[in-house]
């Protein structure tokens, strides 16, 4: 499961793509990272197709800035440019 690989490697940052979800929430959220201390964004899918969602958490690094559409989910942290594609 996701949660049990997260908490085994001490991910600071997790990216899924395809998770087929419109809407996901805190509860949700929580539950994959395995701890109350996470951050997300996502980008919904439509219909069944599609859908970006990744989870960090504010310990590790401050999220300055995102950008979302479709394909593409971008952030700024600390002077670098970090970007997730699901093309």
């Amino acid at each position: 499961m996701v949660c049990n690989q997260v908490r085994k490697h001490k991910v600071d940052l997790l990216c899924l793509q395809e998770t087929k979800k419109q809407q996901i929430d805190l509860t949700m959220c929580q539950f994959l990272w395995g701890d109350s201390d996470v951050s997300w964004e996502i980008q919904p899918a439509i219909n069944i197709a599609g859908g970006l969602l990744c989870l960090w958490s504010d310990k590790s690094f401050k999220v300055d800035r995102r950008v979302c559409d479709r394909d593409l989910y971008c952030w700024k942290e600390s002077g670098t440019t970090k970007t997730r594609s699901s093309v």
